[in-house]
């Protein structure tokens, strides 16, 4: 069972739960959970995390860090990573 229509949370096909319409974090498929709606983090299948709309830094799937702007990815070969406004390093 689940809530659906109110935002609140429900169960989906493999037992985990997540909040839905209210963009709060969910349980994906894997059992790792990700913010979604409210712009921040998310854990990918991985296991890794990232920031998405906030367009602060995340892991990407090998690993490296990546600045993200304007939704675009933004490689920092040297290890370093950072945003400023332009989104350069």
């Amino acid at each position: 069972y689940g809530y659906t229509l109110d935002g609140q949370y429900g169960y989906i096909l493999d037992g985990q739960y997540g909040y839905t319409l209210d963009g709060q974090y969910g349980y994906t498929l894997d059992g790792q959970y990700q913010y979604t709606l409210d712009g921040q983090y998310r854990y990918t299948l991985d296991g890794q995390y990232r920031y998405t709309l906030d367009g602060q830094y995340g892991y990407t799937l090998d690993g490296q860090n990546r600045c993200i702007f304007d939704g675009q990815y933004i490689q920092f070969f040297d290890g370093k990573y950072g945003c400023i406004s332009d989104g350069r390093n």
